[in-house]
This record gives structure tokens, C-alpha cells and sequence, in this order.
């Protein structure tokens, strides 16, 4: 006997392989095929403009929670569609001052109709295909008193005990929510400005406070030395700004509880607006290099503000600067609004002429390659599948490939994968691996699936597709799962999955 290996190459391009077939023969029986490989014939970026989970230019919303018993969600349905056509991440500014003396209100926990509000908010963001990024105050519009910011927060007790209310609904709303900024603490929740957002101890009580209310979602406090109180007052450390750049929450024997530290980040809303982001940083360099390592696991991002100096743009602003920075911070997600006619109305009017060569074609500008590089950017580079198989052998489906990521970040939030067999009548779904998470960005890793077939498919061709969803996903119908951003575009909007390729049945 003997084997033979038959390729096929592309008719465009005869240094690319489509498909390689494995035959053994031999003995004068028929020739028997153990492996067809098959491939799509195009694995390449698009820059068309992707709506992915968590990511983006996101839409803001202040919302003052009133106590008037009304059962109404804070957003409608139709605000949140309207929203969610161009922007799949809202940011959501809750404003608490009813619940504060100190804002003008009455210090008393929250009751039971605003929890009913908050609940039927985000079923209406689950419904819209969105994701919410949140964030609750005691000073939803930075209101002052004359020579400062009003001191109008409640004590920590009853602050820690609103965030345990908060927290429970938010437990039962996870698919929809990106993330936390722990907010509470001076005008908008920035953390800043007020008695208390001085008082160190406060930031570890805070972070302390939502990690116990709350389950799996990252939380971000406003700034690297935010994180520092916390982290030195929990773990009998003393990192300062000037040596943070040297904390690896993955090794450092002190911390024991690695899912918890992982869980805790930053906010930008000061992002690029000076040499310190308008005071996050103290010393840059140190404060980056920590990004990024935690921006792996938590979602960075904020407000991109006009540069302190020229009112407009300057040295950080500019995205010549940001296509370097945003890969070591890994951003995630900014204001479209915030600033818009200072800095993001001139990213839109200006060529783009940076290092991309992808983007630099004369057509598109500053604006779509951040637009395009915030977050993960997913795109198939390879893939390749058994062109039949014989179920009624115990055949297994093995699929081959790699995914590139071209945006600034990692996929920080919890996904689960499976395989999708469609043959236009039925749909049949397989459970698969893949840490789509480690993908870190301008990278490539490969990944390889052998899937056993559903006892009840039936013969005939399918096309193969992968769904890549949150672990915490409870619609019924595909929402917030992730696109590939090829070209030409493998995307299947019904399914909610993207196509690998195809396998014949028998």
C-alpha cells in the first residue's frame, strides 16, 4: 500500500495552498480518503467599521435615580435601539443625591422601585444588542458650592451598603455589563474633590465593597495611585507610582487570590489631555508599563479630553501618538462625545498617515483607525476543516486555524465558543475551547478543534461556523457575540457566528 497527498492551489495565487487531500491506496481496493483539508479563499483585515461586545466609542447617559415609585426602566427601548445601531457600549452615569444628605437628599438605602428600574434598564440594553459600561455618584453633574465641589457624599457605611444593593442586581445582569467604575467618591464619580475622595483608607473600602457585592466583573478605579492605596492597604505591600511598572499580580507571592486582583483596573477621563492625563498619571512611564499588564484583564479607557495646553490638539492628543500608547494601555473604549469638537471632530477631517499601511490609503482618517483599533479587532487568518465525513464511523469534525487580533487590547471579558453546523434547515451547535482572551494585540494564535458529531445530524452539507458569546449570555436569540473583521466579510448576522468554511456529511 502506498499513500498519496494531492494538493490544489489557488487559481490567483500559485503560492497558496487551498486544499491538501491524504489518500491511502493499495491492494486494488478502492482509494480511501482519511483527510480532506479545505479552506476559504481569503484571510485578511477589513477596515470596515465592526459593532463588537464591550468596545468602542461608546454613548453617555446621566441619569438621576429618582424615588418617585415609578416601575419605568431608566432607559427606554427605543433610546437604547436608537443608541445601539451605532454603538454597542453605553456608559451609563447613575446620580444618587436623593439617597444623600449631604447631596440634598435623605440618607436611607435604595428602595425596591429603583432596583426594579435598574433591572428592567438592562434587560432593555439585552434586548438592543448592547453592553453598559457603569457608574454611580452622589454628584452626577459636578455641581460646586462656591469655592469647590460639594462634599456630597453619605458616610461609607451607607455608600458600601447602596453598592451591596447595586451589586445584586448587577450579579443578574452580567452578559450585559462591560464593566464597573467604582465611581461613588466627587463630582461624576472621578474620585476627586471631595473630603472623602482624600482620605486613602477610603479607596480600599470602596474596591473592597464591590468585590464582595459583586461577581466576575472587572472594576476600575480612576487612577493608578487609586489602585495603589487599595492594593498596598489589602496586601501589606508599599508599591508608589515610581515603582508600579514593576508589580506582576502574576507572580508576586503575596498575592494568593489572583482572580481577585485581576478583577481591578482604571479610568481614563483625563485620557491625553497632558503630559499626566490632567493629573492620572504621576509618573507616566511606571503607570503604562502597569496598564499594561492589568488592561489585560480589565477594560481601560475614559474620555480623550482637548490638550491642557493648546485647547485642541497637542503633543498626546494626536493619533500618531495614540496608535503607540493605546497598544501599551491596551485601550478599550472612549467618549465620542466628550470633547468631540476639539479632538475627535479632527481625528474625523485628518487623512490618516500613521504606521498602519492598511489605513494609509487616502481615504480614511485618524478617526477610523482608533475607531477600528479600540479593543480586540478579531480576524480569521487561517482556517481549514475535513471536507466530509462519515458520521456513521464515529468520524470526528476537526478544524485547524488562527486568529489575529489587530486592536489595542485583549478580549478581557469571559467568552465561551461553539461550533455551529448549519444546513440551512437545522442548526446544530458543538461546545468547544479556545482562550480567545490570550490573544494578546498584534498577534496571531492558532487554534484546533476535534468535535465529535451530534448523534441525530443528518447527512448532507453544512457550512461551519463559530459563535463566540459571554459565558453569562442569557438571551435566547445571538446577541453580543463577537464578529470577525475580515474581509470578504464571513459574518452571519442570523446565526450570530462566522463561517469557517464547509464539510459534507454521510
Amino acid at each position: 500500500s502506498y499513500s498519496n497527498i494531492v494538493f490544489t492551489y489557488d487559481e490567483n495565487n500559485t503560492d497558496k495552498i487551498r486544499d491538501a487531500k491524504i489518500e491511502v491506496k493499495g491492494g486494488g481496493t478502492k482509494p480511501t480518503t482519511i483527510t480532506i483539508i479545505q479552506s476559504l479563499d481569503t484571510y485578511s483585515e477589513s477596515t470596515r467599521k465592526v459593532l463588537n461586545p464591550d468596545i468602542g466609542f461608546y454613548k453617555a447617559f446621566g441619569i438621576t435615580v429618582h424615588d418617585n415609585g415609578s416601575q419605568d426602566a431608566f432607559l427606554s427601548q427605543s433610546q437604547v435601539e436608537t443608541t445601539s445601531k451605532n454603538h454597542s457600549v453605553l456608559h451609563l452615569r447613575f446620580g444618587l443625591e436623593l439617597f444623600s444628605t449631604n447631596a440634598g437628599g435623605l440618607d436611607k438605602d435604595l428602595p425596591a422601585a429603583v432596583l426594579t428600574r435598574l433591572t428592567k434598564t438592562f434587560e432593555n440594553i439585552r434586548q438592543a444588542d448592547a453592553n453598559a459600561i457603569i457608574r454611580f455618584s452622589y454628584n452626577l453633574t459636578g455641581k460646586g458650592n462656591g469655592s469647590g465641589y460639594d462634599n456630597s457624599e453619605p458616610s461609607m457605611v451607607l455608600i458600601k451598603r447602596h453598592i451591596s444593593q447595586i451589586g445584586a442586581v448587577v450579579n443578574e445582569n452580567l452578559d450585559v455589563i462591560s464593566g464597573i467604575e467604582t465611581g461613588m467618591l466627587g463630582p461624576w464619580g472621578e474620585q476627586h474633590s471631595t473630603s472623602m475622595s482624600n482620605i486613602a483608607i477610603n479607596y480600599y473600602h470602596l474596591v473592597e465593597a464591590w468585590l464582595e457585592s459583586t461577581n466576575n466583573v472587572g472594576l476600575t478605579v480612576r487612577t493608578p495611585s487609586h489602585f495603589i492605596k487599595w492594593l498596598n492597604e489589602k496586601y501589606s505591600l508599599s508599591y508608589t507610582t515610581n515603582d508600579i511598572g514593576s508589580f506582576d499580580l502574576e507572580s508576586n507571592p503575596a498575592i494568593t487570590d489572583k482572580d481577585i486582583i485581576r478583577r481591578v483596573g482604571c479610568y481614563n477621563d483625563g485620557y491625553l489631555g497632558s503630559e499626566s492625563d490632567l493629573g492620572t498619571f504621576v509618573n507616566r512611564t511606571q503607570e503604562v508599563k502597569w496598564l499594561s499588564k492589568v488592561a489585560k484583564h480589565t477594560l481601560y479607557g475614559g474620555e480623550v479630553v482637548a490638550d491642557h495646553a493648546t485647547g485642541s490638539l497637542g503633543e498626546y492628543n494626536t493619533v500618531s501618538f495614540l496608535e503607540v500608547e493605546g497598544f501599551k494601555t491596551r485601550t478599550s473604549y472612549l467618549n465620542i462625545d466628550w470633547n468631540y469638537d476639539f479632538v475627535i471632530k479632527k481625528w474625523q477631517s485628518t487623512p490618516y498617515t500613521g504606521v498602519d499601511n492598511l489605513y494609509k490609503n487616502g481615504t480614511l482618517t485618524d478617526f477610523n483607525f482608533v475607531e477600528n483599533r479600540l479593543g480586540y479587532r478579531l480576524f480569521l487568518s487561517s482556517a481549514a476543516i475535513n471536507e466530509q465525513i462519515d458520521a456513521s464511523s464515529g468520524e470526528k469534525l476537526n478544524i485547524n486555524g488562527s486568529l489575529s487580533n489587530a486592536g489595542f487590547a485583549n478580549v478581557v471579558n469571559k467568552k465561551s465558543i461553539q461550533i455551529v453546523l448549519d444546513n440551512g434547515s437545522n442548526s446544530y451547535y458543538l461546545d468547544a475551547y479556545f482562550d480567545i482572551s490570550s490573544i494578546d494585540p498584534k498577534m496571531q494564535k492558532d487554534f484546533h478543534f476535534e468535535l465529535d458529531l451530534p448523534s441525530a445530524i443528518t447527512s448532507g452539507t453544512y457550512k461551519v461556523y463559530m459563535k463566540i458569546s459571554s459565558i453569562y449570555e442569557k438571551s435566547i436569540s445571538n446577541r453580543r457575540t463577537i464578529e470577525f473583521a475580515n474581509t470578504p466579510n464571513f459574518w452571519n448576522a442570523h446565526l450570530g457566528a462566522n463561517l469557517l468554511g464547509k464539510v459534507i456529511i454521510k
